[in-house]
């Protein structure tokens, strides 16, 4: 937002914009606020080489320059007189008429008798910082959150080479190597761009996407807390990562088609770091170079990597060191190491080699010294510098045994205390080595990993000890390593004991009891469904793989990710609450949010994004925003509106702006209780309407809107807005909720909520105890995690299915399986619209007799004319007539029903009322050209206009070859099943179209019971780890949970129905959901 700063000291923020423009435009070599000097001008003092510069800042109003008076050292302004420098002297004014007719510091100046007088808003300064900052709006995070811990610890002086460094190298420093580089494209369309460790080959590839923007760009590595490196290396993963990135899909693509599309459109492919492949996956090595010869022939590659052994014919250009002019330009912009003969000599120790420059300057600007070391040759030749004895070693082999951060606690939790000391002492000596993000501690550059693994120091006693403390813990219940499962090297035999302990529903009900960080959670539940693939299926059970697929489809929900105001008002209270960053053990929106509250840097939230496909043009500003609003939730109404101010705040706002504005004043009226003057009768609206006389309220607000040609029914929207704002601001608090209740009764008492509205219900909650600075026990929000989501949760697909099942074994009755079915459609935003239809066509048609008895049809939400024609036939006259009501509401703009909302009713006891209905209103069906039911509706003499046929969608639907080999079997698939002698446990493994696991349980019935039965296992193993191969993600499980006890049932398969009965209530009971059944 860019008046974040609003609300800040005038000087604060003249001083900021000076701080600003020192780390942007590398000036400015010095600044010091409230200098000791022996002149009036110490706001702030500048130093530029030799010249300096001293400030008054000035926040006054009615500044004129006849305010103003020059006599010998001495300045007066309104009367009161300052002594000046001997050098510059600048006063900065909020606001004074002057005509610029000079410059300082690149600033519009006044020269005023040699006085320079600056005219400067506050709004202004902020345009300047953003301005400044404009190319990376994270680093002015940076730098305010540097400047307030300065402020804070009472240091004022402050030289540019103490300003934080840069993160990223710059781009200017590489553009002659690009040069070399778009050259060699023209020529030969591949070039592998070859360099040691830490040359800087990954900073290089900033330089080369900017030179190519049409670009496609693949790392194998990106941190060293990077949760998907594993996943990276994989071939199969890197075709899922081309195909999406190029269609925007999911779609299973071949090869083929993948490099057709990159040839034809010209794409640039940028390739990072194929050495980690050669060593750590380096079965696929040959795959990604075989990939890249095909690409070599028809567009632009460009492959960057370390010396690999594979030999290749690729044409080669070697990226080596800086030489002394672009190693001190480096040092100086990234740095602020200025001095050059600081930078001769830094680079007389590294020779240019990037990362030994970084190395070496961020130990000068900590030691304030130079390192005592002769020319380094290599990076291997610096690690020996610093790692000298064997202990050293020992302990720093701690970082070999995971693929994961380690919390700065867990040194001491994996080592005995003399080599925690060690370790730790180490990173303190040596940050720069390390990625340390708060409590969180990897290695920075891998260079190190392989220089330890080169001294083949036996570790095989920490790595056991490691392996047994993290099994241990998590085998306990601890949520600490969840997160991290598959980063440490377990064994086998631990890692399918950890599976077989949590695929239990009962546990994972245990271990979400106070769960904080649900994103740990699912991170924990993906990994163990990776795990599965390690497993024989004959060591699980029926209800293993029943209870992991609700957990599965639990898990998959997120409620909160990516609601910024949301996770940073949960945070604070948190921390508040006696939590800290300890217990935040994943890597999502939890840990990034945490992360920018306590470091002012949003990078990490930003990356999240960016993986997920968001638009983050306007990231930076957009957070900005959302903290602000939500920061300033209860302070925008700290004072009363006058008269004047609600006069002018209607009267600048247009017709849509008014339905925000009107709410902000009936909030702010009534907060400060002002009953009388020119707006009491807003008061009276809402005093009425939080009083119980919402008619009269309504009434009065309807009245006052009319003036401003609002339609009357959103007087409610606004009064009913204005009550939900009031309660979360904290009034009436003898029946207010947000206070009188736990969290945990709270949420339950509102869990037939949609979970849109219990999310912000609940935020509200944890922003007033936040606001109010009340302890709450704020665990108790795990209730809220597993909460069935308002929007695109088809984890209730099959629950027709598993209903009608209970129903048959004497566990549910009719009437509730109905209340739960409508229950979920009526806080479900979209899809569930057949989920009644679905259920009702597994009974009898005279099941309409008894829902027509027990419920108002009205109430339920069903698409009545999709039944069946016997179903139909026995509607009563009110729910056919409302059915077709609706329909012909629908199609009321052209007169054109689809054949598919009717169909069923022709041939139907209603058949000819329809027809009547039709012909009486002008209405005809849509129906596809060339389709079979043209003879229909032609036999039926009913009327009708026909639309071209989908010759692809056709063509798709009727090829089962296209489907299987995109992993997709049908029931109707049945002649190329039995062509390829497909086995039951095989067909398990394929999708649906929609790449849902188990979707069509008719397909077993082309094998006999005594097939299932022996290999259901098997079957439902297989169901479980499918995969759309070219995309690398597991089949959804949706449909799973529901079709598994169909599968059972039909093949007559003994389970212990009671067991599983319980294993679905508690699904319910966590989903929010009714898991009442009996009366």
């Amino acid at each position: 937002m860019k008046y974040a700063f609003i609300g800040y000291s005038y000087q604060w923020l003249a001083s900021s914009l000076l701080l600003a423009k020192m780390d942007a435009e590398r000036n400015i070599d010095e600044m010091e606020i409230e200098a000791a000097i022996q002149n009036n001008f110490d706001d702030v003092k500048i130093r530029c080489g030799l010249e300096h510069y001293f400030f008054q800042i000035k926040d006054m109003d009615a500044m004129t320059l006849d305010k103003l008076a020059v006599s010998g050292n001495e300045i007066s302004i309104k009367g009161k007189s300052h002594k000046l420098s001997g050098h510059s002297n600048i006063i900065i004014f909020k606001e004074i008429d002057i005509i610029p007719d000079s410059e300082v510091l690149g600033m519009p100046a006044y020269n005023f008798s040699g006085v320079f007088i600056i005219s400067m808003s506050r709004k202004e300064m902020i345009e300047k910082i953003h301005e400044l900052y404009a190319l990376d709006e994270n680093r002015k995070n940076i730098i305010e959150y540097f400047f307030n811990g300065r402020l804070d610890q009472r240091i004022l002086k402050i030289s540019r080479e103490q300003l934080p460094s840069i993160a990223l190298f710059s781009t200017e420093l590489l553009e002659t190597t690009v040069n070399v580089a778009r050259e060699r494209l023209l020529v030969e369309n591949i070039l592998l761009i070859e360099g040691k460790p830490g040359v800087g080959k990954s900073h290089f590839v900033n330089t080369i996407t900017d030179q190519y923007p049409n670009n496609i760009l693949y790392r194998f590595w990106t941190s060293s807390q990077d949760k998907d490196y594993d996943k990276r290396l994989k071939y199969e993963n890197f075709l899922s990562e081309l195909s999406k990135n190029i269609f925007g899909d999911y779609r299973e693509r071949d090869e083929k088609v993948i490099l057709n599309h990159l040839i034809t459109n010209n794409k640039t492919i940028i390739i990072d770091g194929l050495d980690h492949v050669e060593n750590y996956n380096r079965s696929d090595l040959e795959k990604f170079i075989t990939f890249i010869d095909k690409l070599h022939k028809g567009t632009k590659t460009i492959v960057l990597s370390r010396p690999l052994q594979r030999v290749l014919s690729w044409e080669k250009y070697t990226l080596g060191n800086w030489n002394l002019e672009q190693t001190a330009k480096v040092l100086n912009e990234l740095y602020h190491i200025s001095k050059y003969s600081i930078a001769s000599k830094i680079f007389t120790i590294t020779q240019g080699y990037p990362i030994l420059v970084k190395y070496v300057a961020e130990h000068y600007k900590k030691e304030k010294k130079l390192p005592q070391y002769d020319q380094l040759e290599s990076i291997d030749n610096y690690y020996q510098q610093i790692i000298t004895n064997e202990k050293g070693k020992q302990a720093l082999a701690l970082f070999l045994c995971s693929h994961t951060y380690t919390m700065h606690s867990e040194i001491d939790f994996f080592l005995d205390s003399d080599l925690g000391d060690i370790v730790k002492e180490f990173i303190e000596e040596h940050p720069y080595l390390f990625e340390i993000r708060l409590n969180r501690v990897a290695l920075f550059h891998d260079s190190l990993v392989t220089y330890l693994r080169k001294l083949n120091i036996n570790y095989s006693k920490t790595l056991e000890k490691v392996s047994n403390k993290v099994y241990t813990s998590i085998m306990a219940g601890e949520k600490r390593f969840l997160s991290r499962l598959n980063f440490y090297e377990l064994s086998e035999t631990k890692k399918n004991n950890i599976t077989k302990k949590y695929i239990s529903i009962a546990q994972f009900r245990q271990l979400m009891e106070n769960v904080i960080d649900f994103e740990a959670i699912q991170s924990f539940y993906f990994q163990i469904r990776e795990n599965l693939c390690s497993i024989d299926p004959e060591a699980l059970e029926i209800i293993d793989f029943y209870d992991l697929s609700l957990i599965i489809n639990m898990v998959q929900r997120d409620h909160i990710s990516t609601q910024d105001q949301v996770i940073f008002t949960y945070l604070k209270a948190l921390i508040h609450n006696g939590y800290t960053e300890e217990d935040i053990t994943s890597d999502g929106y939890l840990f990034a949010m945490l992360y920018y509250i306590t470091t002012n840097n949003a990078s990490l939230i930003l990356n999240l994004m960016a993986s997920q496909h968001y638009d983050t043009r306007y990231f930076y500003r957009e957070l900005d925003k959302d903290i602000r609003e939500e920061k300033s939730f209860f302070s925008k109404h700290a004072k009363a509106l006058t008269a004047p101010a609600i006069t002018e705040l209607l009267a600048k706002s247009d017709e849509f702006d008014l339905q925000d504005v009107i709410p902000y004043i009936l909030q702010n009226l009534y907060i400060h209780q002002i009953k009388q003057g020119k707006y009491k009768n807003l008061f009276s609206a809402i005093d009425h309407y939080m009083n119980g006389n919402a008619t009269l309220g309504n009434k009065i607000l309807q009245d006052f809107i009319a003036l401003y040609h609002i339609e009357s029914f959103k007087a409610l929207w606004m009064l009913k807005a204005t009550k939900k704002y009031l309660y979360a601001y904290g009034l009436h608090p003898q029946h207010n909720d947000y206070k009188c209740l736990t969290l945990e009764y709270f949420i339950k008492k509102n869990k037939y909520r949609g979970s849109f509205a219990l999310r912000d219900m609940v935020h509200n909650y944890i922003r007033l105890s936040l606001h109010e600075e009340r302890k709450i026990n704020i665990a108790e929000i795990s209730h809220f995690w597993c909460k069935y989501y308002n929007r695109k949760d088809y984890s209730m697909y099959s629950l027709d299915v598993t209903l009608k099942i209970f129903q048959d074994k004497d566990f549910i009755n009719p009437l509730r399986s109905i209340e739960l079915i409508n229950q979920i459609q009526n806080i479900s935003e979209k899809g569930y619209r057949e989920l009644l239809a679905s259920y009702i066509k597994q009974h009898p048609a005279d099941i309409i007799h008894f829902i027509n008895e027990n419920f108002d049809a009205a109430d339920l939400s069903i698409s009545w004319l999709d039944l069946p024609t016997d179903y139909i036939n026995l509607l009563p006259n009110n729910i056919f007539q409302r059915a077709l009501n609706g329909i012909l509401r629908t199609h009321s703009y052209d007169k054109k029903i689809d054949y598919i909302d009717v169909s069923n009713v022709l041939g139907s006891s209603r058949e000819n009322e329809l027809k009547s209905v039709m012909a009486m209103f002008g209405y005809r069906i849509n129906v596809e050209e060339e389709s079979p039911e043209l003879k229909i509706l032609k036999n039926k003499a009913v009327d009708f206009v026909t639309f071209p046929q989908d010759k692809n969608s056709a063509r798709m639907k009727s090829d089962s070859a296209s489907r299987f080999k995109e992993g997709i079997l049908k029931q109707e698939d049945k002649a190329l099943i039995k062509e390829k002698a497909l086995k039951s446990y095989d067909v398990a493994g394929f999708a649906n179209q929609n790449y849902s696991a188990l979707a069509d349980s008719e397909i077993f019935k082309l094998f006999s019971k005594e097939d299932i039965r022996k290999n259901i296992k098997l079957i439902l193993y297989n169901a479980m780890i499918g995969k759309m191969e070219s995309l690398s993600s597991f089949h959804l499980l949706y449909i799973y949970p529901g079709n598994l006890l169909k599968i059972i049932d039909d093949n007559e398969i003994e389970i212990d129905y009671p067991l599983f009965f319980k294993s679905f209530t508690v699904f319910l009971e966590l989903s929010l959901l009714n898991s009442a059944f009996q009366d």
